[in-house]
């Protein structure tokens, strides 16, 4: 199991759109993550959107502030592992 988390103010976008590019590849895992209407809107529009949404959507785990982003890694790790 991965947890992630989400820098408070980190941007996230699938911009490869923006110039072209189709994420393929990408998409199918994206789809499976968030679900296909979610996923359709981030993949064809190439927008940027936060890490509060990227959470909302069920991309990252949590928010946390960027000078904890650093230990928030081990400490979930530890929560899963029973520690």
């Amino acid at each position: 199991m991965r947890l992630y988390a989400g820098g408070a103010g980190a941007k996230f976008g699938y911009t490869e759109v923006k110039i072209g590019f189709v994420p393929a590849v990408v998409s199918a895992f994206l789809i499976l993550q968030i679900g296909e209407k979610p996923a359709r809107d981030l993949l064809l529009t190439g927008r940027i959107f936060t890490s509060e949404e990227a959470a909302r959507l069920g991309l990252v785990n949590e928010v946390v502030d960027a000078e904890k982003a650093d230990g928030t890694d081990a400490g979930a790790g530890g929560d899963v592992a029973g520690e």
